[in-house]
């Protein structure tokens, strides 16, 4: 069989296989796993309603878990004033440093200082409540001016009913690939943001 044909019945079979995958955004789609789509209006009104109670010192819990690839996760007691973070304690350390096993205490005290560090720098890069609002937002705004054929972003929010900060809120953006039967899965290796806020305290 010469090269050309070959060819030719390669370019008929890609073409083929697209003329039959269905459209993701039918409401008959599988994703797996089925995203969220954001609600970025209630969003803004809640960071609003948050930044006028002008609460300028608290503490709060901060969980923070990534599950894309590599995976990474912390929890750990964060202070604010005036929106900048003024205290951190990590409190999970020891948790943590268990999945290791056994070790030197030499390489212990590394691995406790790299991962303490690594979290230290996600506790900053969110800061307190209205930069939390901030980045998720601006996240939101540049995937979906981003997104690609057959990416969807999953956004979950819930708010806590007398302060108006999120007690959890997940952001991701998965790739979809068709599977068969009307299904969608999402690329190995992606995941989400996860981040928790819980313990929230006024502070005088």
């Amino acid at each position: 069989m010469s090269k050309f044909i070959i060819t030719v019945l390669a370019v008929f079979m890609v073409l083929t296989c697209n003329a039959f995958e269905p459209d993701i955004d039918s409401p008959k789609a599988v994703l797996e796993p089925k995203p969220t789509a954001p609600n970025t209006s209630m969003l803004k009104n809640k960071s609003s309603v948050w930044q006028k109670q002008s609460i300028n010192k608290y503490s709060f819990i901060e969980k923070f878990t990534m599950t894309s690839y590599p995976p990474a996760n912390y929890l750990a007691k964060v202070s604010i004033t005036d929106d900048y973070v003024t205290e951190i304690e990590i409190l999970d350390t020891e948790e943590y440093i268990s999945h290791f096993g056994t070790m030197t205490e030499e390489d212990r005290e590394l691995i406790i200082a790299d991962r303490n560090n690594s979290a230290e720098d996600w506790i900053k890069f969110f800061g307190g409540i209205s930069t939390i609002y901030e980045k998720f937002l601006a996240w939101n705004k540049e995937a979906s001016e981003t997104l690609e054929k057959n990416q969807k972003i999953d956004f979950e929010i819930k708010y806590n009913e007398q302060y108006n900060f999120p007690e959890y809120l997940e952001y991701g953006v998965y790739t979809y690939k068709y599977i068969g039967n009307n299904t969608w899965v999402a690329r190995i290796g992606e995941g989400s943001i996860i981040v928790e806020i819980s313990d929230f305290t006024i502070l005088e």
